[in-house]
């Protein structure tokens, strides 16, 4: 008996201790749920304090997206590029500039936004399963299907700020921390550079290259595929003439051709 009363304050300490351990762990889920309500996982995260008070949060959007991102201004004629990075936004309501400082585009809202990277080939080289991956970056947001803006529906005859009006409208939205990346392998041979340049000269081109040999290989089976090709003609009789030499001008065989696209 007086043993067990000698262990009764030992085990009314380690109650104690445990009980005090459980009490610790609640303030700290209590504080770490608490700072979760004003913190979105977004990396430009918005206090949700800041919404109770309209003129609060007007001033404290401004302040963050000054802070982190320059004012883009254009002045001059239509040789200029467009903007020095891939966050202009353009507007639609007449205006005769056709376009609006970033510096005024809120912080928690989607907008129109020209490219900031375009995945322009090579075709059959990968970019299909390239996009695919990138699309599941957070903060990378990928036009649906291929464009073709630039090697199609471009009209050069235009003003180019009409063009890119245009060309916004074949674009997903995206917040100003999101890049706007399209696809259209046609680019790497069927455009003026100089327009993309001039769309962003920020722009960064992404190139997948393979082996010529089989990428014409490739070629004709997607043609085929897609009813392009005759499955009655022979892949030889699209790449060789009748002396059995390589038509250099023969469609999937040009696109084989690296060198001359990649000097322009």
């Amino acid at each position: 008996m007086v043993q067990y009363l000698a262990q009764v304050p030992r085990y009314s300490c380690r109650i104690l201790a445990l009980f005090i351990l459980m009490i610790l762990i609640l303030i700290t889920t209590f504080k770490i749920n608490n700072f979760d309500e004003y913190v979105s996982k977004d990396v430009n995260f918005l206090d949700s304090k800041l919404l109770k008070n309209p003129s609060r949060e007007k001033s404290e959007l401004s302040t963050k997206v000054n802070s982190g991102t320059a004012s883009v201004k254009r002045e001059g004629g239509d040789k200029n590029p467009i903007n020095s990075k891939d966050s202009l936004e353009f507007k639609t309501d007449g205006n005769s500039t056709g376009r609006r400082n970033i510096a005024q585009i809120p912080i928690d809202v989607r907008v129109k936004k020209l490219p900031g990277a375009i995945i322009i080939g090579v075709q059959k080289c990968g970019t299909g399963a390239l996009k695919t991956y990138l699309n599941l970056h957070p903060n990378i947001r990928v036009a649906r299907g291929e464009p073709h803006f630039f090697d199609l529906k471009i009209n050069h005859k235009a003003q180019f700020q009409e063009e890119m009006k245009r060309y916004l409208k074949l674009l997903p939205k995206a917040f100003p921390n999101e890049t706007v990346l399209e696809k259209t392998p046609k680019y790497f041979d069927m455009i003026d550079p100089h327009d993309l340049y001039r769309m962003n000269p920020a722009l960064k081109l992404i190139l997948l290259v393979c082996d010529p040999v089989r990428r014409v290989m490739s070629a004709y089976l997607h043609n085929i595929f897609i009813g392009m090709y005759s499955k009655h003609k022979s892949f030889e009789k699209y790449v060789f003439d009748k002396n059995g030499q390589v038509i250099p001008t023969a469609e999937i065989v040009r696109r084989s051709i690296y060198d001359e696209p990649l000097k322009r």
